[in-house]
């Protein structure tokens, strides 16, 4: 006689099987295979931007060119810049002049805003090409980005290192009594207006399809705000360095003055 088979719990039953294939979840990847990340591939140096030399072609300036020239021009006037600017650094300060400045309250606020823009200036070329890998897609850029944007990078260091260094060496010679003229040095002023003027250059290529300024994709977009960006930056400190707010702490000769007046009178 036949084993009858008794389930162990009769009272549950499994879930009734549907009639129809069995779904497969699988992937195609084989074993041992590492799942495929899209990354941003750099190609040559100038890609679909070019060419290098200086061509006008597509109703404006080679992107390639453009930003070859510009950085390194930036590049070589700020070692310039440092070359003239070192050798004043090495003034020796007598004790306690330090006192004597802060006492003067030159200007503190547009200051603040000279540095902030001149750190700006240092920022804004790297967030460009990270504007330019976030948006690729897939498309491979050209190499001209990096070296564009290391050396526009390096070149505002050496401005806003310039700003400071120059603010504390009219301090010293302020609090030594030594007269000089409160503005820049003529290699920053120098630097700050080549990068202002290479911005209102870029706008000779309105009409070029290779720049940004048809804003048709976020690519284009995130360019377009950023050159904004650069503009104001550019310009503002080309201003405040005609001005040099930083170097004028003109409260300190009134308070002399008045110093002297007292000590006449007593």
């Amino acid at each position: 006689m036949p084993k009858l088979h008794v389930p162990r719990h009769p009272g549950l039953r499994g879930p009734p099987r549907v009639a129809g294939p069995t779904p497969c979840y699988c992937s195609d990847l084989k074993f041992g295979q590492r799942p495929h990340i899209a990354m941003v591939t750099v190609g040559n140096y100038c890609e679909a931007e070019g060419p290098v030399g200086p061509a006008w072609t597509q109703n404006g300036l080679s992107p390639c060119f453009f930003f070859t020239l510009v950085p390194s021009t930036l590049m070589a006037l700020g070692v310039l810049a440092l070359v003239l600017v070192l050798p004043c650094r090495r003034r020796e300060v007598p004790a306690g002049t330090e006192e004597l400045f802060w006492a003067a309250g030159p200007r503190v606020a547009p200051y603040a805003l000279q540095l902030f823009l001149a750190t700006l200036q240092v920022a804004l070329p790297l967030a460009s090409l990270t504007g330019r890998v976030g948006t690729a897609r897939g498309v491979r850029l050209p190499g001209y980005l990096l070296l564009a944007s290391a050396l526009e990078s390096l070149a505002g260091t050496c401005g806003l290192w310039l700003l400071v260094v120059e603010r504390r060496l009219a301090r010293q010679s302020l609090a030594m009594g030594v007269w000089m003229k409160f503005r820049h040095s003529s290699g920053l002023l120098l630097l700050w207006t080549v990068a202002f003027a290479a911005e209102n250059l870029a706008l000779v290529s309105w009409n070029s399809p290779q720049w940004w300024w048809a804003r048709a994709d976020l690519g284009q977009q995130v360019q377009f705000g950023l050159w904004v960006l650069r503009y104001v930056t550019s310009g503002g400190l080309f201003i405040l360095g005609l001005w040099a707010p930083g170097l004028r702490p003109q409260s300190y000769t009134l308070r002399v003055h008045e110093e002297d007046q007292d000590q006449s009178y007593g």
